[in-house]
């Protein structure tokens, strides 16, 4: 899951260099879950704008997609 860089803060787009394509969402949980699987998800390459137009993703950042499994008590006690 790298490079890790972020936009925002540490990215000046007045420069003329391109915005990072590649960056990856979070997935917060909590209580009765627990991770069973995660992954991301992707398709292609993305192309950095102003040639963006055909790119395969809807923003700027990679699908996570996560399969929890619910119990019934706490996670991790009584499994």
């Amino acid at each position: 899951m790298y490079p890790i860089f972020t936009g925002g803060y540490g990215h000046d787009s007045h420069k003329g260099e391109p915005e990072p394509q590649d960056r990856i969402d979070f997935v917060y949980y909590a209580g009765l879950l627990g991770v069973t699987e995660s992954k991301t998800v992707v398709e292609g390459k993305p192309v950095a704008v102003p040639n963006h137009r055909g790119n395969a993703w809807p923003s700027d950042h990679a699908a996570v997609l996560t399969t929890f499994r619910v119990s019934s008590t706490r996670w991790g006690v009584g499994r």
